[in-house]
């Protein structure tokens, strides 16, 4: 699932790498917890720096524990 082809994505590109609904990736990026930036009503998510910040932030982000990489 890590592998990556693009560093920036949209909600549906970034919902089907990680595994997580759309709205979900909404939720998330509501509760700041994922790298994104809003360009007129679009989202798109940066995934290398949220993966980075998720596994190596075990407090504010989601451990390995909880997020499947195979």
């Amino acid at each position: 699932m890590m592998e990556n082809k693009k560093g920036v994505m949209t909600v549906k590109e970034f919902a089907q790498a990680t595994g997580f609904t759309e709205w979900a990736v909404k939720m998330l990026i509501k509760e700041e917890r994922i790298y994104y930036m809003k360009i007129g009503r679009k989202f798109y998510i940066h995934y290398a720096k949220t993966m980075n910040y998720w596994m190596n932030d075990p407090i504010n982000g989601f451990t390995r524990k909880t997020i499947s990489l195979d």
